[in-house]
């Protein structure tokens, strides 16, 4: 029996209730009414002590990238990506990266293959431990979800929009 008529046969096995809930999953949403990914405000973050305020998309993308890798201060460029398991990955690999987790790690081993860069940006196992490596690191970059976001880090403008403002990119 194919895959399609298996899974055709677990979905048509269950209740109404789990059949709203896969519907839902397949199309990027809960069951519990969260909202879509697409829709998640991810804010760009940098330690409270750089002097960055705003960047245009093409910029974050710069620096996501490691195309950019000082700061005007001189301090290096420390990208932190969030992990796996939350929307501001999905958003980022979207928006900035345009490229899936697959493609971006098959870039990164490129670019240290032909020695344009010696490491790939770090990944933060848990929101948490992002933050607190933002608060701790001056050169450090992320991204996070704007309802995350601590007083110990400073959000950056993205093409002048802070998230939550109309026509704001990273969303």
């Amino acid at each position: 029996m194919a895959l399609w008529q298996q899974l055709r046969r677990v979905v048509y096995a269950t209740t109404p209730l789990v059949r709203v809930a896969l519907i839902a999953w397949l199309l990027g949403a809960t069951a519990y009414g969260q909202q879509p990914i697409e829709q998640v405000d991810v804010a760009i973050i940098v330690h409270a002590d750089n002097e960055l305020t705003a960047l245009t998309l093409d910029q974050a993308r710069a620096l996501f990238n490691l195309k950019k890798r000082f700061w005007s201060n001189g301090k290096s460029v420390q990208v932190i990506l969030p992990s796996r398991e939350v929307p501001e990955r999905a958003v980022l690999l979207d928006k900035v990266y345009g490229l899936s987790a697959e493609q971006l790690a098959a870039k990164w081993r490129q670019r240290i293959f032909a020695g344009e860069i010696i490491t790939v940006p770090t990944g933060a196992p848990s929101r948490e431990f992002l933050l607190h490596a933002v608060e701790s690191n001056i050169g450090a970059i992320s991204a996070v979800s704007a309802s995350a976001v601590s007083g110990k880090v400073r959000v950056i403008r993205l093409d002048g929009k802070l998230p939550g403002e109309s026509g704001y990119p990273l969303r």
